[in-house]
């Protein structure tokens, strides 16, 4: 129980350092750890003309590249299918443009932050 709870508070930690980083970039906060029907997103955050689903990750550099790719394969399409259910229940968020960004952070002596915004 106590790895369990270690690991869900660095996720928590590596969230709240997304949510600052996009913040200091223009971004509100609009949900933090969002439940929808074929997802749970990390962060939903909008800025002047973007509505942005946001997916943390933390792993080892040398994993970084099959984070991506495990991210790819097993949770984009469900993100983006929350997201377009997200779209049609909120008609008011329909003038944003739509990004799915993935923030890595990779452990290192000098943690990296990767940044990948993909289009829907």
């Amino acid at each position: 129980m106590q790895k369990i709870q270690n690991s869900y508070n660095i996720g928590l930690w590596h969230e709240i350092k997304a949510q600052k980083l996009l913040e200091s970039k223009g971004y509100t906060t609009l949900h933090h750890n969002y439940r929808g029907q074929f997802a749970q997103i990390d962060l939903i955050m909008k800025s002047k003309k973007y509505l942005a689903f946001v997916e943390v990750k933390k792993t080892n550099l040398e994993y970084k590249h099959n984070t991506l790719e495990k991210f790819l394969r097993n949770q984009k399409q469900r993100i983006l299918g929350e997201l377009y259910l997200f779209y049609k229940t909120k008609p008011s968020f329909k003038h944003y443009k739509p990004i799915l960004i993935l923030l890595i952070f990779a452990k290192t002596k000098q943690p990296d932050l990767y940044l990948y915004y993909l289009t829907p």
